[in-house]
């Protein structure tokens, strides 16, 4: 097959789209609310990219992303039918309708046409949203092979740029332009999010992927040693950078992240990473006491500034509220069984259950658990989708887990997407990431690295 270097005509306009498609994503895919300013930019950027690889040649989607494909558009299909107008004799007759048909009695008006969405409005925001995941699947297909290893370092580059925005943020003060979300966390370390969680979650994803840029990154072989000993500074400063942010779900997930990098780190190498190790080690060891001991003295001044402990070790009203909202929000789930209350009506149907000695001045958006909420909205069909793509990538993950011989690329990005999804729908037990357009498009890429190509699992080593 011919060698391409660089992509020309028609490979530029991909590469552009994708490449801007990326960074919107970036800058602008940080928050969940469906009025926030940059959630239009990336539904129209995703249309755009989407139409730019459907005129293409070529199939939209490789063959090994089928999978995941099928999960996201049976997703998209759902939140869709939720959405056709319904006859007023199967409407009323759904359950969890009763209260909303008794409206129409009480007007003295004929029951109309409903759509299953009690929410329609919102049911075509949350239908919009999933347009990123489809169109970065999509632009990952069709691209070539260099912007593709891009990724992984572009999700680095992502992590580190929101750490330092959150520790820019919190010199600032509360509110600041620095945090350009109109509804944020106006006092905590949000980075590129509007939310505190979703920030360390991100950061606590970057260790893992330190671990393997590390060791699949192409160097000069003079410096072989030097990826690792970046990767290492790096971890050093992301770690006083996950405590800013004072999220006590982001401090437990950095528990698992930690021995998740660690075994990431082991297994064989291949032997040019071992030559002149020790000779390397012994230059670059002089630098390491003096480099650690700055970063520690950083990290006391940074903490030492914050009220990141503070929260970590006491309680909220919101927090305290959440955990006694879990009954009420089980009763939502078995209300609505198995058809759903509608992708996006969470708020307007919890006010109906919300108790009475839980009313403040703040509201509950979202459920701070994806997958009672996605049971709430999506029904059967919704936890089916769910349960099958969580199947999947275990029984991909361990595949590349047992995977025999030297390790691949393919392998240990398949290994670091394991531990990545695992840390991603363990937050998702607490708060909702993935209702965020980065945070969607990051499960996709796990997704991606997860299928992997069955055709090198055991080629060529790291």
């Amino acid at each position: 097959m011919r060698h391409q270097s660089f992509p020309k005509g028609s490979q530029v306009a991909l590469l552009v789209t994708f490449s801007l498609f990326c960074a919107l994503l970036i800058f602008g895919g940080g928050a969940s609310r469906n009025d926030a300013l940059s959630q239009p930019l990336i539904w129209l950027a995703s249309i755009g990219l989407g139409l730019v690889v459907a005129l293409r040649e070529g199939p939209l989607v490789l063959p090994q992303l089928r999978w995941p494909f099928a999960f996201f558009l049976c997703m998209a299909a759902l939140a869709a039918i939720q959405l056709v107008p319904l006859p007023p004799a199967l409407w009323t007759n759904l359950p969890g309708r009763m209260l909303y048909a008794e409206g129409a009695s009480v007007l003295g008006v004929s029951q109309p046409w409903r759509p299953l969405n009690l929410t329609p409005d919102l049911g075509w925001s949350s239908l919009l949203s999933m347009l990123p995941a489809l169109a970065f699947l999509m632009g990952y297909s069709a691209v070539s092979q260099r912007p593709r290893r891009m990724v992984l370092p572009t999700l680095l580059i992502a992590a580190i740029i929101s750490g330092l925005l959150g520790l820019a943020q919190t010199t600032g003060g509360s509110g600041g332009a620095l945090r350009y979300y109109a509804i944020t966390n106006a006092d905590a370390a949000v980075g590129i999010f509007a939310n505190r969680n979703h920030n360390a979650l991100l950061l606590v994803l970057a260790l893992p992927m330190l671990a393997v840029w590390a060791r699949t990154v192409q160097v000069d072989r003079r410096y072989d040693q030097a990826p690792r000993w970046v990767a290492i500074g790096l971890a050093i400063v992301l770690l006083p950078l996950i405590l800013l942010t004072g999220s006590r779900a982001g401090l437990l997930l950095l528990l698992i992240a930690l021995p998740g990098a660690f075994l990431l780190t082991r297994g064989e190498r291949s032997s040019s990473s071992n030559e002149r190790v020790h000779e390397r080690f012994a230059k670059l060891a002089k630098w390491l006491p003096p480099v650690l001991l700055t970063l520690v003295v950083l990290a006391a001044v940074i903490i030492a500034r914050s009220t990141a402990l503070d929260r970590l070790t006491a309680a909220t009203f919101a927090e305290e509220q959440r955990s006694r909202m879990f009954g009420t929000l089980v009763q939502m789930a078995q209300d609505f069984f198995p058809f759903g209350s509608g992708f996006g009506s969470f708020d307007s149907v919890y006010r109906g259950y919300e108790q009475v000695e839980l009313l403040n001045t703040s509201y509950m958006n979202q459920a701070h658990n994806d997958f009672l909420q996605l049971l709430i909205e999506g029904g059967l069909p919704g936890a089916l989708a769910l349960g099958a793509v969580i199947f999947w990538g275990v029984r991909k993950a361990i595949e590349h887990w047992r995977a025999a011989g030297r390790l691949t690329t393919v392998t240990l990005l398949g290994r670091l997407a394991s531990v990545m999804f695992a840390l991603i729908l363990l937050a998702s037990l607490v708060d909702y990431p993935l209702r965020t357009p980065l945070m969607s498009v990051i499960l996709v890429v796990c997704l991606i690295w997860l299928a992997g190509d069955e055709s090198r699992l055991s080629g060529k080593s790291a």
